[in-house]
């Protein structure tokens, strides 16, 4: 019977675990987690971008999907990345929010082994798997093409960019230039940065439109743009006039397509998401099939004619993803209810087993209470046995309380032994005395070596210090400064006493000269550098007369890599600078600024609008050595005497804060057109007491340099007098 009834329960048992697996095969084991980091989910474009990605996962059940959304902040992003890399992620699919503070975080996932997807913009570097997403650059110039075509190769059509510095604004751009520049009779004006949002556009727009109230066309970066430059056009009885392009041409009654069919729009250009494309190349990376590095996804124009039969289509698949959505809940809802009903079964098994797990114990206890019977009675006769061992056990104390006594007897002698070798530990304790006596001594050495030392330094700080006010009479005092500019600012913070970054201006007639150059190094060498550089230049302009920025550049590396004997020698050191020129232009009333860079370059800010003038990718001397480098020479005219030019070196935006983060190139731009309203001398404060605000007392990095200058027409016409 006991036999019979443990039969029954494991026959019960491997029921269940049949009943189990058998449900558990309907379940598909989760193979693989894709991780999403989406820099922005707040507009249409990039929530579309999401939707294709949920779509395309439909055909993937063996999926994880994680989404995060960085809500068009760079550090949450970085963050966002950091956080998902602390998890278990088999590949992260990322769109940047700006593509050079985003590669370290980038190419540190794709050092760990995930293979790192970037979908609709780049970063600086070629550490990821794959990319996916438009070419910017040919849509731009798509677009350029079109509004020449639509103009008949004749007209002025005013630009709206996206974001400052981001790499779709700078491509488009880029294209789109490059398009235009092949009809003479287009005008391009310059861009106005609309942060691809509608309501920054139309405000940059509105502070413009007065200026261009004859242009022919607008192009926008993005469809949204496009609508806001549409309000203002409509506002100032210019929309029949003004035809007007965008990109994105997204679905649905607030996409571009629609837009255009409610003549809103002249055209927009079709700029792929890549979301269903993302997951497929995510999954061909993943299952190891061969998939293209770069898939750049094609693009075409859609035009009023086209746009009625685009909407019919987007607008059947947006309604097939409603009819694919509620399926989905359905079968979610039938699933469930299966799920039910087998929990219901298995714990009607469960309640069935308990039942014969109760009979089979009762039985069992029976069984346990007569052989526990049987014990009483061993245990019986193993107390008499233990009784007789209780005897042999009183004998056998007194036996080992006799040795105790020996072991007394020579514990005994170990306490002599002791006491001898506390007599040797004295002896010891003497030999230590005469040591520190000796120890003593050799401080009294050491204080009068610190001593020697601590006077070698204060003689070599204060050569540090008089070679610092030696290099400071190459600067313009502020009398120099007062005869050419109106207002001025001069952050100059070196690294060390002396410095490797100098500024230097010379005047004459109607025409003055401004440098600002970053030398190799920091200390005594970048202030060697810096009066080589200073020499060189007086040489170059005062004495040999050169007077265009772009040839004083290349005249100063061929004297630099000569002076350093930079073929012969292994010094590599050099310099990067900025050169501007400006000179009154008396039969007009305005002032022409020359500028040409190595590597740095100048912003003009003149009523919230800002012009950027790039330096050439090039240092003076160094690294440069073996070439010839040459420099452009870039101009432009400065309207009034309201704007302000800005010159500095890296070392600003390179300063470190307690968390190794630098201020940023970006951030510097920023303030530098939030503040360019107020006067100069209460910028300065700005600017230092952000610098300080976010050092927070950390080292410094690098020498810092920043100045503001603001030209007048006036004082050099007085000086050329």
């Amino acid at each position: 019977m006991p036999h019979s009834s443990l039969f029954k329960l494991i026959l019960l048992v491997n029921c269940l675990c049949m009943l189990i697996g058998i449900t558990s095969c309907n379940t598909r084991e989760q193979k693989f987690v894709i991780a999403f980091s989406q820099c922005t989910n707040e507009d249409e474009w990039r929530r579309n971008m999401r939707r294709e990605m949920e779509r395309e996962l439909i055909f993937y059940p063996e999926v994880t999907f994680i989404f995060e959304n960085a809500h068009n902040n760079l550090e949450e992003q970085i963050s966002d990345i950091e956080k998902l890399l602390e998890g278990t992620i088999d590949l992260l699919i990322v769109s940047p929010l700006e593509a050079r503070a985003l590669t370290p975080a980038i190419e540190k996932a794709f050092d760990q082994g995930i293979p790192v997807l970037l979908v609709d913009r780049k970063v600086n570097s070629d550490k990821f798997t794959a990319y996916v997403g438009g070419d910017n650059q040919a849509i731009g110039r798509q677009a350029g093409h079109y509004l020449a075509k639509l103009l008949n190769k004749k007209g002025h059509i005013l630009e709206v960019s996206g974001l400052l510095g981001s790499s779709p604004s700078l491509e488009r751009h880029a294209g789109f230039i490059e398009a235009t520049s092949k009809y003479p009779d287009i005008v391009v004006s310059k861009e106005i940065y609309g942060d691809w949002d509608k309501e920054p556009a139309k405000r940059a727009l509105e502070k413009v439109i007065e200026k261009y109230e004859n242009i022919d066309a607008i192009f926008a970066h993005n469809d949204v743009m496009a609508l806001g430059a549409y309000e203002i056009c409509k506002k100032h009885g210019l929309a029949d006039k003004v035809k007007i392009v965008g990109i994105d041409a997204l679905p649905g009654k607030s996409g571009g397509i629609q837009m255009v069919l409610d003549r809103k729009l002249e055209a927009t250009f079709l700029y792929p998401t890549g979301g269903e494309e993302a997951i497929r190349t995510a999954m061909k990376i993943l299952r190891k099939q061969a998939f293209p590095k770069i898939d750049f996804l094609p693009s075409l124009g859609i035009n009023y004619d086209d746009a009625l039969v685009w909407k019919n289509q987007t607008d059947k698949i947006l309604n097939e993803e409603k009819v694919i959505a509620l399926k989905e809940h359905r079968l979610a809802k039938d699933q469930a209810l299966f799920n039910y009903f087998t929990l219901l079964v298995i714990a009607l098994f469960v309640v069935i087993a308990l039942i014969l797990v109760v009979l089979f114990q009762n039985a069992r206890k029976k069984r346990q209470l007569q052989r526990y019977a049987d014990k009483v009675a061993e245990h019986n006769n193993e107390l008499e046995e233990h009784t007789t061992e209780l005897e042999n056990t009183q004998h056998e104390l007194e036996h080992r309380n006799e040795e105790l006594e020996a072991q007394q007897e020579e514990l005994s002698r170990h306490m002599e032994e002791i006491l001898t070798l506390q007599e040797h530990m004295e002896q010891k304790q003497v030999q230590i005395e005469k040591t520190n006596q000796d120890l003593e001594h050799q401080k009294i050495t050491l204080e009068e070596l610190y001593s020697k030392l601590k006077r070698r330094n204060t003689a070599i700080t204060d050569s540090l210090r008089y070679a610092k006010g030696i290099q400071q009479t190459i600067f313009p005092n502020e009398k120099e400064l007062k005869q050419v500019f109106q207002e001025h600012l001069i952050i100059y913070q070196p690294k060390a006493i002396v410095s490797g970054d100098f500024y230097w201006m010379y005047q004459q007639n109607h025409q003055a000269f401004f440098v600002v150059a970053d030398c190799t190094g920091h200390g005594v060498p970048g202030a060697f550098m810096s009066i080589i550089g200073y020499s060189l230049l007086k040489e170059i302009v005062v004495l040999k007369k050169i007077r265009q920025p772009h040839h004083i550049l290349s005249m100063l590396h061929k004297e630099v890599v000569r002076t350093l004997k930079q073929l012969e020698s292994k010094i590599d050191d050099g310099m990067d600078i900025v050169v501007i020129t400006l000179e009154a232009l008396k039969g007009v009333g305005k002032i022409n600024l020359q500028f040409s860079g190595a590597k740095n370059e100048l912003v003009y800010v003149n009523n919230q609008e800002i012009v950027v003038l790039k330096g050439d990718r090039q240092s003076i001397g160094g690294y440069s050595v073996n070439g010839k480098p040459t420099f452009k020479l870039r101009q432009m005219t400065l309207e009034d005497d309201q704007g302000v030019i800005y010159l500095f070196t890296d070392g600003f935006a390179d300063t470190p804060n307690r968390r190794r983060k630098s201020f940023g190139s970006r951030k510097l731009k920023t303030m530098i057109v939030d503040s360019a309203r107020l006067p100069l001398t209460q910028q300065q404060n700005v600017f230092t007491e952000a610098l300080e605000a976010h050092a927070q007392d950390t080292p410094k990095r690098d020498d810092i340099t920043l100045i503001g200058l603001k030209p007048s027409f006036d004082l050099l016409m007085d000086q050329g007098e």
